[in-house]
């Protein structure tokens, strides 16, 4: 049976240490992707995430995009 998995969403982290710098995340909703950065939330391209994933700290995915 093939199962498919699906990105929904990514963590990544700039700064030095887990415990300095900034995390934010580019998540997925419906087919649209957005930047989460603290209260900022902003429309980026699929181009954006994939260029962001190679930082990826945590990447999320979805199995045949169901919770």
């Amino acid at each position: 049976m093939k199962v498919n998995y699906q990105l929904s969403a990514v963590l990544i982290h700039n700064g030095w240490s887990a415990t300095s710098g900034n995390y934010y995340t580019l998540a997925m909703s419906g087919q649209t992707w957005y930047l989460c950065d603290d209260a900022d939330i902003a429309q980026i391209s699929t181009d954006d995430v994939l260029n962001a994933s190679a930082a990826a700290y945590l990447c999320m995915y979805l199995r045949d995009g169901k919770l």
